[in-house]
């Protein structure tokens, strides 16, 4: 359940701000139901409350993809002090990201598209694996202990199902 309403304030001596308010039911961990609440002030008086919300929610998304660059990628500090090799490094490591969320979206299951890059790299690539090379095909050993040999399997269906661009 979802509502989103709106409200104008002015605290003492100061001009009035439209308040837009969302709230939404959602599950504690005990099953509970509670209130999630989500607030924009704005100065904006052409939209709906509801077109307001929706827009102030997706740059909420940009804002997180930002900071999973930086903290994620480790852009929030630079390896050296020359411009060009941190240039090179920035462009290396933007790339790298690219390739993830390009291999999040196309040969992961739909749990996994939630996953900042972090946590994708914990749980896929910081694991005990080894590749054996046998009659002249190469295959990925996990251990038996992966928790996630499930999605290992579904990245591999999905890569295998790639049509490779001709020449």
């Amino acid at each position: 359940m979802e509502q989103v309403s709106e409200l104008r304030y002015a605290p003492m001596g100061h001009a009035a701000h439209r308040y837009v308010v969302k709230r939404q039911q959602a599950k504690d961990k005990k099953k509970g139901l509670l209130w999630r609440y989500h607030v924009v002030i704005t100065n904006d008086q052409r939209r709906s409350a509801k077109k307001l919300m929706k827009w102030a929610l997706g740059r909420c998304t940009m804002e997180n993809l930002i900071k999973e660059h930086k903290h994620d990628v480790g852009f929030e500090k630079m390896p050296t002090r020359r411009f060009h090799a941190n240039w090179a490094w920035l462009l290396i490591s933007q790339l790298a990201w690219n390739l993830m969320a390009w291999f999040k979206r196309r040969c992961l299951p739909d749990p996994c598209r939630s996953l900042t890059l972090g946590s994708l790299r914990q749980r896929l690539l910081n694991v005990t694996e080894k590749i054996v090379h046998q009659a002249r095909q190469l295959f990925l050993v996990l251990s038996d202990d992966n928790l996630f040999q499930d999605w290992w399997s579904f990245a591999l269906k999905r890569l295998a199902q790639l049509n490779p661009i001709s020449p």
